[in-house]
C-alpha cells in the first residue's frame, strides 16, 4: 500500500519506551507490539496439513504474529554472534 514504509526499512521497538508498569512485564509489552506491526502486514500465519498415523489428513491453521518477528530477530542475532561450527551443531539439534 502507499502508506506502508519502503521496503527493507524496519521498526524499532525500544522495551524500555513500552513497559508501562510493573504489573505487565516487558516481554509481554514487546509481543503485544510485535503482534500490532506484524498482523498489519500479515506476518505470522500458519497453515499446516499433516498426514496423520491412521490415514487421515489433518489442517491447523495458527497465527503467531509477534512471535514470528522475535523469532526471526533472534535467528538473525545468531547468524551473527555464533561461528560456522556451533550454528552448524545448533541447526542439527533442532
Amino acid at each position: 500500500p502507499a502508506s506502508s514504509p519502503e521496503r527493507g526499512s524496519g521498526v524499532i521497538l525500544n522495551p524500555a519506551q513500552l513497559a508501562t508498569s510493573l504489573a505487565c512485564p516487558v516481554t509481554l509489552d514487546l509481543t503485544v507490539a510485535g503482534n500490532a506491526i506484524a498482523r498489519q502486514h500479515g506476518i505470522g500465519r500458519i497453515d499446516i496439513v499433516e498426514n496423520r498415523f491412521i490415514g487421515l489428513k489433518s489442517r491447523g491453521c495458527y497465527e503467531t504474529h509477534g512471535l514470528s518477528i522475535l523469532r526471526a530477530a533472534h535467528i538473525d542475532l545468531e547468524g551473527l554472534v555464533l561461528d560456522r561450527e556451533v550454528r552448524a551443531l545448533r541447526e542439527h539439534t533442532i
